[in-house]
């Protein structure tokens, strides 16, 4: 199993910000309730990095590698003002 997907941390930071603020607690699982431009409401929950290895270890998968990168400008954000904080995360794992 291979997961790449945007850093939980980048995901609680209010988007299209020029400064870095948290919009929601990183440790809020949710769910977080938004309005799309259609008016549609999407229902989001947020999974710490420490919830992803849990599920992984109880579904009976081995943690193979682990990494976490940042410094680029995520798909969610048109100004991102944490440089140098992580942005992505990929985590590989495989069945026992």
């Amino acid at each position: 199993m291979v997961i790449r997907d945007h850093h939980p941390f980048s995901t609680i930071r209010k988007k299209n910000k020029a400064q870095l603020e948290i919009e929601y607690p990183y440790f809020d699982s949710g769910p977080i309730i938004e309005d799309d431009r259609f008016g549609a409401k999407h229902y989001m929950y947020h999974w710490t990095v420490s919830d992803q290895f849990k599920a992984i270890i109880a579904a009976g998968c081995d943690i193979i590698d682990v990494d976490e990168w940042g410094g680029e400008t995520p798909d969610h954000f048109e100004v991102f003002p944490g440089q140098g904080l992580p942005g992505s995360l990929f985590i590989h794992a495989r069945k026992r």
